[in-house]
């Protein structure tokens, strides 16, 4: 398979990410994006509102809004193991090397 050229954005970022405080900053912004992502793809695969999942958790259906929204990160890993629970999903932390 032919490898895709790469776009000006593309090469853009490759010199931005050269610089360290950019990187962490883009990573950070990166893992909070992913994660509310996949935290509402799961909910809506079950077909389940905010509020439904909410109750599952045992908290409010603004709490999960904000847990879906990407600019928020003072969750923990405990609500997100309730999360991944009321989901039937297995919650998975890693680290990968960039």
């Amino acid at each position: 398979m032919a490898k895709a050229k790469k776009t000006n954005f593309d090469k853009h970022l490759e010199r931005e990410l050269k610089n360290p405080k950019f990187a962490k900053g883009f990573y950070e912004e990166l893992e909070k994006t992913q994660l509310a992502i996949k935290i509402a793809e799961a909910r809506e695969k079950r077909k389940m509102t905010q509020k439904q999942l909410a109750e599952r958790v045992g908290t409010s259906q603004s709490v999960i809004a904000r847990i879906e929204n990407p600019n928020y990160d003072r969750f923990t890993i405990k609500t997100l193991r309730k999360i991944a629970n009321a989901l039937d999903a297995n919650l998975e932390i890693s680290l990968h090397s960039r």
